[in-house]
């Protein structure tokens, strides 16, 4: 079978959905056919400009045997689209009229022979629509893979991205929650099939080092995460100095690509126990390392669709601290390989707390995570789950 993915940022962007992505695509075509049609591999992604104005393409390439092909607008094309990126949310009708004329044929070029086209929503609705529209006109199966994070907010989830799944032939959940919520929105449940992620860390890595490399001389919290306010990043900021008046020498480590307001708000932070990394690569003993090194994750996030994060922790066997989030809560066994908080300063210091001071419970929790770990969280089962769908529509 050829099966063409379609997704707007794809590896080595790193974030959570180009690593599922990447993962699935490299699995896959160990047995078939597989290609990539996307619009960016940045870190530093705008969802509007990256693809038009900024656009580094066209370009080929490969991620190991996946073929890559990134489509971007001509000289004469970003002309074109420079109103569109400036003034969208004025014009949005026609500017997406625009991006579709645009990046129809482009698209499309790509998609010519397959047997499958695979979806991931990301953003850039026009792009999703293009998939689909190839789908259709080639009579060929079309899958999504929502990434859907706010399961428990109140707000209308995108309408035309739940009409889209209506008409899908499969729809991949990452949780059993994200596969109830997709169910009770009409997507008919014999449609929805759960696949999880996998873990894969580099087997090399060196926490003394590290720990020598930053200057962390007492116990250490990490988050790791792009650094956006869901994320929760500025309330483990707040929780530190109740944590510091019982444990002083907690260090605070923050990995992750910054945005324009975590600029500001680490501005204001000038304390050898604070420690800003740059996103490290997904692969490398660098990343490792720093989940080796920690003692405790904390990544209280309102919204994930999976977090593959707490998995990574989990099998360096380290207790995680996560958010009150309907996807999280699935993963986290409360009290069990970790804790789930709301973000309040408060009660995410009173949870570190309680692990910093208890190494038993902390090296219980952690134990329990790698079990689970171990036991759910394969790449490999993982695409062999994948598989077995793309198998039954073909």
């Amino acid at each position: 079978m050829k099966i063409t993915y379609g997704i707007t940022v794809y590896w080595p962007s790193i974030n959570g959905a180009s690593i599922f992505a990447h993962e699935w695509a490299n699995g896959i075509a160990k047995m078939h056919d597989v290609s990539v049609v996307t619009q960016s591999k940045e870190n530093d992604h705008d969802w509007l400009f990256t693809p038009t104005l900024d656009s580094k393409g066209p370009v080929e390439y490969m991620d190991g045997n996946v073929r890559v092909s990134l489509i971007a607008p001509n000289r004469f094309e970003k002309k074109l689209l420079w109103p569109v990126a400036n003034f969208h949310n004025f014009i949005k009708p026609l500017s997406s009229l625009a991006l579709r004329s645009i990046f129809r044929k482009k698209i499309h070029t790509q998609m010519l022979g397959s047997d499958i086209a695979h979806n991931y929503f990301l953003d850039m609705d026009y792009f999703n629509s293009l998939i689909f529209e190839y789908a259709h006109s080639a009579n060929i199966p079309y899958v999504v893979t929502p990434f859907i994070h706010a399961l428990d907010k109140r707000e209308v989830y995108n309408n035309f991205r739940i009409e889209l799944m209506k008409k899908a032939d499969a729809v991949i959940a990452l949780t059993c929650a994200e596969k109830k919520w997709l169910s009770e929105r009409g997507i008919k449940e014999n449609r929805i099939h759960v696949v999880s992620g996998g873990v894969r860390l580099s087997s090399e890595y060196n926490a003394t080092a590290f720990r020598v490399k930053y200057g962390i001389k007492g116990k250490m919290v990490l988050f790791m995460a792009t650094k956006r306010k869901y994320k929760g990043y500025s309330y483990i900021l707040e929780a530190m100095n109740e944590v510091w008046k019982d444990e002083p020498e907690t260090y605070f480590v923050f990995i992750g690509q910054n945005t324009k307001e975590s600029l500001d708000v680490f501005g204001h932070y000038r304390d050898r126990r604070v420690i800003e990394i740059v996103p490290l690569e997904p692969y490398s003993k660098e990343k490792a390392s720093a989940f080796a090194a920690c003692d405790i994750f904390c990544m209280p996030s309102t919204m994930e669709s999976f977090g593959l994060v707490f998995a990574e922790a989990w099998i360096m066997s380290k207790p995680v601290i996560g958010g009150n989030c309907i996807a999280t809560k699935e993963l986290i066994n409360e009290g069990v390989d970790g804790f789930t908080v709301d973000q309040d300063k408060k009660v995410i210091a009173n949870k570190l707390l309680i692990l910093l001071k208890d190494d038993i419970l902390r090296k219980q929790m952690g134990e329990a995570g790698k079990k689970k770990a171990l036991e759910n969280f394969n790449w490999n089962k993982s695409v062999e789950q994948l598989n077995l769908v793309y198998s039954a529509l073909n």
